[in-house]
Parts: C-alpha cells; structure tokens; sequence
C-alpha cells in the first residue's frame, strides 16, 4: 500500500526542493522538447490538410489516454493482485478522475482553439498564462511560498515571457500575406483565445491539484497514477464524442491512417505522460517555470512558417526570461543542496 503523508506535512513537503541528477535533466529536457514539438506538429498537420484537422479533436484526445491507460493497465498486471488491490482504492481512483476531467477538458479546449489561433499565438499567449495561473494556484493550494529573490525571478520571468508575447503579437499581422490575413476573422480569434484562456486554467488547476494529491500519497506509483487518470480522462471523451458531437464510435478512428496524425498522436502522449513525471518530480510551478524556454522554438517556428517576422524585441525579452529561468533553477538547486547537507 502507498504510504500516507500526514495532510499536515503537504505544505513542508511543497517546499523541498528536488536534488539536481542527471535523470532530473534529461527529464526537463524532454519535456521542453515536447512541449515546443506539440503545437507545433499540430499546426503542421493543419496546414496540410487545407487548413483543416484530419481528425476530431476529441478522437484525438480519447487515443491519447488511451494509449497511457494500456501503460497503466500493463504495470497493474505484472504487480498480479497486489496492483489490482492498488487500483481499487476507490478514493484515489474518484480523486484522479477528477483530474483527468479537467485535463481532458483542457486538451480539447486547447486543440479547438488551435482551430482559430496560428502556433505562434498559441504558445505564446497561453504558456506566459500558465505561469501566472500556476504559480498563483500552487501558493493557495498547497502553501507553495518563495523567497524575496525568487519571488523576484518569478516576477522577472512573468514580465519578460509577456513582453515577448506582445513583441511577437504586434509584427504577427504585418507579416502574414494578406490573402491569411484577410481570412483571420476578430471574432474567431476572439473565441480562439478565450478557449485558450479557459484551457490553460484547466490545465494549471489539474496540475497543481495533482501535485497536492501526489503530497499526500508519497508510495504512488506513476503508471498507476495513469491508470486511474485514464479511466477518467476515457469516460470524459467518449461523454463528448457521443453526447455532445453525437458521433458513432466507428468514427473514432477517422484519420489516424495518415502517419503525420499518428505522429502528431504519439508525441502528445509522450508529451502527457512527462508532464506527469514532472510535476510528480519537480512539482507544478517549477514545470510551468520551464516554458519560457520553449518558446523560442514556437517562435523560430512562427517565423519559418511566415505568420511572425523576426523582431529584436522578442529575442531579447526571451533571452532574458530564459536567463531567469535558469537562475531559479541554480537557486532552487543550492537550497536543495543545503537542506540536504543540514
């Protein structure tokens, strides 16, 4: 049985800084990288299929835990009864579907507002949001507090993360040919952006409850973990694809025989599943930290894909946000190092 923290100690346990290995790196280095790769692949298969998806965002989202539910499935099986009495912790099982209900829920908003909003926006706008959101959550949730020079890095990271966004947002028409930017109705980017907005909280609500979840159950293990988010995350979008949209399940599978859908499909998997790891590892706010840092590639992207243009500003106010980020981390890291020593 997963050993059960004392609910009192959750706050102590937010504040423990994660020591520094070479795992641990690797580990924020991938999930930088998919990060970046996600939005991206997306916009891509969009603009080859005639500004369209092949695929039905829910579809998408159901295949995607899907996929996580049979790695969670697997680890339950090969544990015999002793995973199958994990499993059936029906307090956990209830606490975890409700996660997956507002991850799936954030997924399918997010991948609708991608419909209405070009990467570059989508990125930016969103992930300097989720800063903002998880970093407010995390401190009323689960005490998450910072010192005065961290709260300044923060703030710091905060400031520069947006002002890349409205460097990138005040070129982003100019550059797009005029035939794009004809098309681009206010209205739909409005509604764009909003379910940006409203995804994000999700997301960040999700993520910070997870990590209040995971304080207070230090033995679960994370393909279990999976297991119980996949059965909530699977009801969640078969509720939408048949009471919402009304599709028959035989349609599930539209579109997934093109190899850029299932690469698409297989890097928002992995993409799921190492944002679980990290904030089981490093927690919330330090994972929303990380997205400054990607944000340079869906940059670069926008500009390769012509719906941003270089732009100075940009590139200086991501730099200096990524400074930052680093510099919270090396912090982070010496107090690790000192508690550990004390």
């Amino acid at each position: 049985q997963p050993l059960t923290r004392p609910a009192g100690d959750v706050r102590e346990a937010a504040r423990a800084a994660p020591r520094v290995t070479p795992e641990l790196m690797a580990l924020c280095a991938g999930h930088v990288t998919l990060n970046a790769a996600a939005p991206i692949l997306l916009h891509w298969v969009k603009e080859q299929n005639g500004g369209e998806y092949p695929f039905s965002v829910s579809a998408l989202t159901f295949h995607c835990y899907g996929l996580a539910l049979l790695l969670g499935f697997g680890w339950v099986g090969t544990r015999g009864r002793s995973g199958l009495r994990q499993f059936c912790r029906l307090g956990m099982l209830a606490r975890f579907c409700l996660l997956a209900v507002l991850f799936a829920g954030s997924d399918i908003v997010n991948v609708m507002s991608l419909q209405s909003l070009d990467a570059g926006t989508f990125s930016l706008v969103g992930k300097a949001l989720t800063i903002v959101f998880t970093v407010a959550l995390s401190h009323v949730l689960i005490g998450r507090r910072q010192t005065q020079v961290e709260h300044a890095l923060v703030g710091g990271i905060i400031v520069f993360t947006l002002a890349f966004c409205r460097a990138e947002a005040s070129v982003d028409m100019r550059s797009i040919p005029a035939k794009a930017a004809g098309a681009r109705s206010a209205t739909r980017w409005t509604v764009g952006l909003l379910q940006r907005v409203i995804a994000v909280f999700f997301m960040s609500l999700a993520s910070v409850l997870q990590e209040r979840f995971l304080s207070t159950e230090v033995g679960v293990h994370f393909l279990l973990q999976q297991c119980w988010m996949g059965c909530g995350a699977l009801g969640t979008t078969f509720v939408t694809w048949r009471c919402v949209h009304g599709l028959p399940m035989s349609r599930l599978l539209d579109g997934f025989d093109n190899w850029r859908v299932l690469l698409v499909l297989a890097t928002y998997t992995c993409n799921g599943l190492m944002s679980g790891l990290m904030v089981k590892r490093v927690g919330a706010a330090a994972k929303a930290l990380c997205v400054p840092i990607h944000l340079g590639c869906c940059y670069l992207y926008a500009v390769y894909s012509g719906t941003a243009s270089m732009e100075i500003q940009a590139i200086v106010a991501w730099l200096t946000s990524t400074v930052m980020v680093v510099a919270l981390g090396l912090l982070k890291a010496s107090a690790g190092r000192r508690a550990a020593r004390a």
